[in-house]
């Protein structure tokens, strides 16, 4: 029974993964033309800042950044996962947008910003924020993916491995209750007014009934 349910974790994810990785070749495509007007409004707003920061427009120009974004693919990350992961409402994947949006262009704001006080004036603290963003910049749509997705997706997978059900039929105690009914009284059993009570009562499973 776990050997099964171990199998369908595996195929789930493989589904999963196939679709992440077809939605990430599609919207890259779409990204070469969209991403230059995002990397234009990133360019727009750092503009305004180093100005505000002292920084003159001579300075701003000579310092090449303004590509740099076409070739980020977090963004299509962010997409891809909001498309592609199952069990989630429409609500949370709008919502899985809406934080991690904002966040990453606050990251990419951040991170054009700081290189030119690590490049013109060598500060070592703009370096360390230069450098740490890469990193950040990279985890963040998983972070995010992670946080909204958890009660949808993982929270009931876990709670599926470690949770005891007594089957509604025989009484006996299992971890993997739905292999069992089938196996031990059939498949008709699934449809018995027994087991869809008791899946009324377990929505969790209701992914596992297959």
């Amino acid at each position: 029974m776990e050997i099964r349910m171990e199998a369908q974790a595996l195929k789930d994810a493989a589904k999963f993964l196939i679709f992440f990785l077809c939605a990430s070749a599609a919207l890259l495509s779409l990204w070469w033309f969209a991403g230059r007007f995002y990397q234009d409004i990133v360019f727009i707003c750092g503009k305004h800042i180093l100005l505000a920061m002292g920084y003159t427009h001579a300075q701003i120009y000579a310092v090449r950044l303004r590509e740099a974004y076409l070739t980020n693919f977090n963004i299509v990350a962010l997409l891809s996962l909001a498309i592609a992961t199952p069990s989630l409402r429409i609500r949370e994947r709008f919502k899985m947008l809406a934080y991690g949006i904002p966040l990453l262009f606050t990251i990419h704001l951040t991170d054009f910003v700081a290189h030119f006080p690590a490049v013109i004036h060598n500060d070592e603290f703009a370096k360390f924020i230069v450098l740490s963003i890469g990193v950040v910049g990279m985890a963040a749509p998983f972070v995010v993916w992670f946080c909204i997705s958890y009660d949808a997706l993982f929270k009931p997978l876990l709670a599926h491995r470690t949770a005891v059900y007594q089957c509604p039929v025989c009484n006996m105690e299992t971890h993997d209750i739905i292999a069992h009914i089938v196996e031990a009284h059939g498949k008709k059993a699934i449809k018995s007014r027994k087991v869809r009570e008791f899946l009324k009562k377990h929505p969790e499973l209701n992914s596992s009934k297959r």
